[in-house]
């Protein structure tokens, strides 16, 4: 179980989460409250995601499209 932990300050990210174990981030969406989780991601790519100053902008650039990804859970 991957626990989210909540983002502030973006505009479309509202929780992040990381499971060291299967280098899966999960991340849930404001819109929809989506939840997606991101393959074969290192835990430096989850590291700099969470303490970068745009959050969406980072996964925009570093992200989306790089890995690969599934929808898991949609409130």
């Amino acid at each position: 179980m991957i626990n989210l932990k909540p983002v502030e300050g973006s505009s479309q990210i509202i929780g992040v989460g990381y499971s060291e174990e299967n280098q899966v981030l999960r991340i849930r969406f404001k819109k929809g409250e989506v939840e997606y989780d991101y393959a074969d991601v290192p835990r430096s790519e989850h590291d700099a995601l969470i303490n970068s100053k745009s959050i969406g902008k980072h996964f925009h650039q570093y992200i989306k499209g790089v890995y690969e990804y599934q929808r898991v859970h949609q409130a």
